[in-house]
């Protein structure tokens, strides 16, 4: 390092400054500032450990998903040549490993938390603009959010889905039903495997529906939902139970 003991303090305390505010809610950039941090600590220079930092780091990466600034869509797959620029000289360690496993961790667990959100604003499309809806499920929509690879559906409560759809034109609901019978055929483990996921969810919809044309008998639309259980939906049920067996019969 060209610095003089001065300067190295300087910086060092400018960072870990900066550090204690949180400045940086970049994950790329985060990742480079510890790795600064793991490379400073192998020279004797600093007061803390690798797993200190390792901690701190965690404890960094907590702050970002609480308050909502952690990027859930960064892919880290090819961290290691580097990141806008930004060298990291760490990434064959175990704790720079570490602490990316740990960041793809908690982005996980923030998308889960963000779904909650984005399930009643795909409701509210359900009712208002179904064709939208259908889209955004089977990857058509032009614009994001696209929910052809997330269980978004498992989200949204069955009453509240059947309620929406009590809402709508009968042709709407049939595009619905057409939608559960593709949405799981081109399911694999790589790409979109997570959508398996909903089965539990069709499980739920379809005593719900079945319920409703029970305690409505002679209503039309007491017919569309029991054909949509009995057809749609169990279809939607059969592929993924198909589709969780092939997987199985893969990895054995």
């Amino acid at each position: 390092m060209d610095l003089s003991d001065d300067e190295f303090d300087k910086y060092l305390k400018e960072m870990q400054k900066e550090i204690d505010s949180y400045k940086y809610t970049d994950i790329g950039v985060v990742l480079h500032v510890f790795t600064i941090l793991l490379a400073t600590c192998d020279k004797g220079l600093l007061s803390v450990d690798r797993s200190e930092i390792v901690d701190q780091s965690k404890l960094y990466i907590d702050w970002l998903r609480k308050n909502g600034c952690l990027d859930i869509s960064m892919d880290l797959s090819d961290i290691e040549f580097g990141y806008a620029g930004l060298s990291f000289h760490e990434v064959k360690t175990k704790e720079f490993e570490e602490i990316v496993q740990y960041f793809g961790q908690q982005a996980q667990a923030a998308e889960k938390d963000s779904f909650h959100k984005k399930a009643q604003a795909l409701l509210g499309e359900l009712k208002s603009d179904p064709e939208l809806f259908i889209k955004r499920l089977n990857g058509a929509s032009v614009n994001e959010p696209r929910y052809h690879r997330k269980p978004i559906l498992k989200y949204i409560s069955a009453s509240d889905f059947i309620s929406a759809l009590l809402e709508m034109p009968p042709s709407k609901t049939r595009a619905v039903g057409d939608l559960f019978r593709k949405r799981y055929i081109s399911v694999d483990a790589e790409t979109n495997g997570q959508l398996l996921e909903e089965k539990d969810w069709l499980l739920d919809l379809k005593k719900e529906l079945l319920a409703y044309s029970r305690l409505k008998p002679r209503k039309l639309s007491s017919w569309v939902f029991e054909n949509m259980a009995n057809h749609a939906v169990t279809e939607a049920i059969n592929t993924i139970e198909d589709k969780t067996a092939e997987s199985s019969d893969q990895s054995s």
